[in-house]
């Protein structure tokens, strides 16, 4: 058909050029003198132009995205990316049948070997699937069967029309449609792709959002068709239950349906969402987001491939005007301009559409659609934005992938037998090169991209400053800040950041928001109760040193002599350091770092043996003293020394602090936060949790503490039953047996109901802290009250009657037992 005559000024279809000679060539031919071989229109050559006597020419058709229509009207144009596509598509055929190996090298000089040739034909699928099948008939009326096609551009039109071009066994592709339906080979025979389908995307998707952004929960609004329902099913199958995934979806013009919609993902509480629609839907559905709360800072919009963000502009009056900035998409790129100094498909792709001249040019405009009423004309313009859409790579490559198919197929049977489709479509399918979208690589189950060859790359919207070219729109920019790269791990996507790049969020900020709203949790710290401890731990402090101090006033007197100050000295140091290990029980993560809480909790552990351990020695060995003394034969004479009653403590002490060094360098204890079990939100997130000192690593160690000291504790015990009938002037032997009974009955009852109340820390410090108190309390009182009463009754018979107690009792130098009879016990244990 001729040119309509906006073409007719930029295009020169008359005029020879290397660029038109196999149109000519086919139009000369067709239905003439030319013979249909399968899928190839077979041409007579003449030996003065070609090296072969026939030439096998494929016809190409490409049903391509010119204008719209809608309620019986048709618009124009979509854009310059239609012309940009058609103009590669022409590019990559003058390339292939002139041999030009400048973007994909095993072209370089395939013309000399290879006879087939390639020419095309625009037309407008005006972006409905109706229209798209009357065109494909029209070809089959008007051309007969193409060898291949090309188009259309949106999912909705791609797909009747497949299932047309498998009946008719004609290889298919579109560059843009990633649909995981047209996988199904069974019912989309012969469709092959160069994009990946929705399952890389959806595993790009997937893969940035949990590994970069750490998000969990996703919200997923789809349209209510093939595409958006391929697309989520997508989502779903690469998710691997890594993320929680709520779907949502809507017909493309039912505002009802979208408010609906909206108002489910509003009750998920979720920030971050996907959504797949075209444009079309965008103004309606986001201002109805807009209006329920869920579009603005905070919360992050990501959508897919495809023709989603067509605009860069916005009326000031749309919503999208202020809530586009932020906004992010992620799309299979192909590859990327090389960060080295080795080329890459794009880079050799770009200076091959730098070259273009005003003869190509002129060649472009003649080949588009023909019925496209005011068709601008193609200028040196249309070659230098930048960076290049990927579906103008995408079918580049779509061309390049045939003719490499073709001439190994042509090579391969010889002697001027050709293929029919579904030979080519079987061949393309094992074709692989390095193109202008980087490695070309299909997977033979779908014939769709393997998605680990291509480059994935996120875009982030950025509002342009204001300008004064329009005062009524506000500008956008897509740039590209992150991209994936290869992976040893086919199965996922690693992400890095373009270098100089980082996202802008709709708050300005480069921090991305949270996938939840925030989570009221419980850390069940030690607030008020803290306060109880401290107290408590200030009052056995007080009264360690007051006694102590006591010790130390009246060290000379009998009473204390009696009891040997050494030993009531360690009863207080005892008390005192169990006493300090509630201060270190009190510092949990509120007041200090993990880090400290971990070391605080070998300490507490330290200072709480140790303590015990000084306190039950002294008891210890003023119990064995007594039993000594009562073991000897009637004419026997034994000195206990204080040396020899220390021995028990030094053994005692010497074994715990053994055990204490190999935890404490082998296994230590680690402060953790653990949740408390059954308290979750409706995320399935912890609302409580307790911080505690882990002994799951280490129960080896507590087990022989335990071990250990109950048994010299029941020893103990035992040697206070031995001397229960023992009298002194002081009952200190009742005193000591009633300290040490305390001292079982408390840790036999408090350890378990420690464990019982382990997760609830409040009531767990709380136990701890009495059990302390009461050790310590106990052991004092009932150790120095008796003596201090005894003491302050001495006092007072010497200021009533003047007599000197030191006539009434004795005590023995330098702290040595005298021998006794047997028959003189009790009255030398009154003298002692």
């Amino acid at each position: 058909s001729s040119p309509t005559h906006a073409q007719s000024q930029c295009c020169y279809e008359n005029t020879p050029s290397p660029y038109n000679y196999y149109d000519r060539l086919y139009k000369d031919n067709h239905g003439i003198s030319s013979r249909r071989i399968g899928s190839v229109e077979v041409i007579p050559s003449q030996q003065t132009a070609f090296s072969f006597n026939e030439v096998g020419l494929l016809y190409i058709p490409f049903i391509n995205h010119y204008s719209k229509q809608k309620g019986g009207v048709r618009t124009t144009l979509r854009g310059p990316d239609t012309y940009r596509n058609s103009a590669s598509m022409l590019m990559a055929m003058h390339h292939f049948n002139n041999g030009n190996g400048s973007v994909v090298k095993e072209i370089e000089g395939l013309n000399n070997t290879c006879n087939i040739r390639m020419i095309g034909e625009m037309f407008d699928s005006r972006g409905s699937p109706v229209n798209a099948l009357e065109t494909f008939f029209k070809i089959l009326d008007e051309r007969g069967h193409p060898s291949a096609l090309l188009g259309p551009m949106r999912p909705s039109a791609t797909m009747p029309l497949v299932l047309m071009t498998g009946i008719h066994s004609i290889p298919h592709m579109s560059p843009s449609s990633t649909s995981t339906i047209l996988d199904d080979k069974d019912q989309y025979k012969y469709y092959w792709r160069l994009i990946p389908s929705d399952t890389g995307l959806a595993r790009a998707m997937i893969d940035y959002l949990r590994i970069n952004l750490n998000v969990y929960h996703v919200g997923v609004v789809h349209l209510n068709d093939a595409h958006g329902t391929g697309f989520n099913n997508a989502l779903k199958d690469h998710n691997c239950k890594c993320v929680e995934i709520r779907s949502f979806s809507f017909n493309s013009g039912n505002k009802d349906e979208m408010k609906i919609a909206i108002k489910l993902m509003k009750e998920t509480g979720f920030k971050v969402f996907i959504f797949i629609f075209f444009y079309d839907d965008q103004e309606s559905f986001f201002t109805e987001a807009y209006e329920q709360g869920i579009v603005g800072p905070g919360y992050f919009w990501l959508t897919g491939d495809g023709d989603l963000f067509m605009k860069n502009r916005y009326k000031k009056t749309s919503v999208l005007a202020n809530f586009t900035q932020g906004m992010g998409q992620i799309k299979a790129v192909g590859t990327l301009p090389s960060e080295s100094d080795t080329a890459t498909g794009y880079d050799r792709f770009i200076k091959a559409w730098d070259s273009q001249n005003d003869q190509s040019i002129s060649y472009y405009n003649c080949k588009q659609a023909q019925d496209v009423a005011n068709l601008t004309c193609g200028d040196m313009s249309y070659f230098e934005d930048r960076p290049i859409n990927p579906h103008t790579l995408y079918v580049y490559d779509f061309v390049m992938t045939l003719g490499l198919a073709a001439c190994e197929l042509s090579s391969r049977k010889g002697n001027g037998d050709y293929f029919d489709g579904p030979e080519l479509y079987r061949q393309v399918i094992q074709t692989e090169f390095e193109g202008a979208s980087g490695h070309v690589l299909f997977d033979p189950k779908t014939a769709s991209r393997e998605p680990s060859s291509v480059v994935f790359a996120l875009y982030n919207m950025r509002k342009i400053e204001p300008s004064s070219i329009d005062d009524d729109y506000i500008f956008y920019s897509k740039d590209i800040v992150m991209q994936t790269i290869e992976s040893p791990d086919v199965n996922h996507s690693v992400w890095k950041n373009v270098e100089g790049e980082a996202f802008i969020y709709l708050d300005g900020t480069t921090n991305p928001p949270n996938d939840l709203p925030p989570a009221e949790h419980d850390f069940n710290y030690l607030w008020q109760i803290r306060f109880f401890g401290l107290a408590v731990s200030g009052i056995v402090l007080l009264t360690s040193l007051l006694f102590g101090l006591w010790t130390i006033i009246y060290r000379g007197t009998n009473v204390v002599k009696m009891s040997q100050p050494i030993f009531l000295i360690m009863i207080c140091v005892g008390t005192f350091i169990m006493g300090c290990s509630i201060i270190f029980s009190t510092i949990d993560d509120s007041v200090a770092s993990d880090r400290v809480c971990s070391i605080l909790c070998m300490v507490d552990v330290w200072f709480l043996v140790i303590g015990f351990s000084t306190i039950f020695s002294a008891l210890f060995a003023k119990i064995w003293r007594i039993n000594k003394i009562m073991n000897v034969s009637r004419f026997t004479r034994v000195v206990v020394t204080v040396r020899d009653a220390m021995v028990p403590f030094v053994t005692f002490l010497t074994v715990n602090t053994i055990i204490l060094l190999c935890w404490t360098f082998i296994s230590p204890l680690e402060w953790k936060r653990v949740p408390v079990e059954g308290k979750v939100d409706v995320y399935g997130r912890s609302t409580a949790s307790y911080g505690r000192c882990d002994f799951s690593q280490s129960y080896i160690y507590a087990a022989i503490l335990a071990v250990f000291n109950f048994t010299v504790l029941g020893i103990a015990n035992y040697q206070a039953y031995r001397a229960r009938n023992v009298s002194t002037d002081l009952s200190e032997n009742k005193y000591i047996t009633i300290s040490m009974v305390c001292i079982t009955q408390v840790f036999m009852l408090g350890l378990p109901i420690l464990l019982l109340v382990e997760d609830k820390i409040n009531v767990s410090y709380f136990c701890k802290v009495i059990i302390i108190f009461i050790t310590t309390e106990s052991t004092l009182l009932l150790i120095f009250v008796p003596k201090i009463m005894k003491q302050k009754q001495i006092e007072e018979i010497r200021e009533g009657t003047g007599q000197q107690v030191n006539t009434q009792m004795r005590a023995t130098r330098k702290y040595q037992v005298p021998v006794y009879e047997t028959s003189e016990v009790n009255s030398t244990l009154r003298q002692e």
